[in-house]
């Protein structure tokens, strides 16, 4: 068993809280990450359940299988609230937690920009081995998000966007000439639909850019600095990696003999259908 301070610790040993600190300054990003709900302060929590969102059923499960906290990467409170209503979602949501006890701990960007994080991970996964960041959190340029670099293999749009349909699952949106060459990529995972994230990735020269949340006018921002962009779900590019936060927090606990186990929600699932 451990209290919350010590899984917190491990959580700041992955993903410390100033990165998301540095990230917000820098660029003006909006984050609210670190420890959002604590009901049952010096608890002792034997069992922490890993997820991108907690939705009523998340919730639900971690308190049918006995965890004490939750760790999720997107801050299920992100936006300012004035009121706790159980009789709305978000206030539902909320009171169900804390009548079981259930802490919530968040790391967002963070985890996104950490040097074993979300994007480093992304990047690999989409065939970078050596990347480098453009919107660095540090002086030294370890941390941050978004991140460029060669492919280990030069290939077509096509072959590229196909490769990463078998990968990460769901369907892809491809913008550009399908059969042009791709050596160079940029990857933010998540929600990287911006204009200008698209203008970074063209200027740094990349071929490719690979993000999710593309809206109708990043295509045609695209088009205009001629590159090309493959667009997977949200859900895809951030929940491959909820299994290997799973196995480094256990790992951690493991180090110093804890009886602590971090285990993935079963029950989240991407919130839409795909046809």
């Amino acid at each position: 068993m451990a209290d919350i301070k010590y899984i917190t610790s491990l959580m700041e040993r992955i993903a410390p809280q100033k990165i998301s600190d540095s990230l917000c300054q820098a660029y003006g990003a909006k984050d609210n990450g670190g420890l959002l709900l604590n009901p049952r302060p010096g608890r002792d929590i034997e069992r922490v359940l890993c997820c991108l969102d907690i939705t009523p059923n998340v919730a639900e499960e971690a308190a049918d299988t006995g965890a004490g906290m939750i760790i999720c990467h997107h801050p299920f409170i992100y936006n300012p609230i004035s009121a706790i209503d159980a009789e709305r979602p978000k206030g539902a949501l909320i009171s169900s937690l804390i009548s079981v006890g259930i802490a919530v701990y968040a790391s967002h960007l963070s985890l996104d920009g950490a040097k074993d994080g979300i994007n480093y991970h992304f990047a690999r996964e989409c065939g970078i081995s050596d990347s480098q960041i453009l919107y660095s959190a540090d002086a030294d340029g370890e941390t941050g998000y978004m991140r460029a670099g060669a492919l280990k293999k030069s290939m077509s749009l096509k072959e590229f966007a196909l490769s990463l349909k078998a990968l990460f699952g769901g369907t892809v949106r491809v913008c550009g000439r399908m059969d042009g060459t791709v050596s160079k990529a940029a990857v933010l995972n998540g929600g990287g639909g911006g204009e200008e994230y698209i203008a970074r990735a063209a200027a740094w020269g990349a071929d490719v850019y690979v993000s999710g949340d593309f809206p109708l006018h990043a295509y045609h921002s695209a088009w205009a600095h001629n590159i090309s962009l493959v667009e997977i779900s949200h859900y895809n590019a951030e929940k491959f990696y909820i299994p290997h936060l799973v196995r480094t927090l256990n790992d951690f606990a493991r180090e110093h003999g804890e009886n602590l186990s971090f285990f993935e929600s079963a029950s989240e699932a991407q919130p839409y259908t795909e046809l």
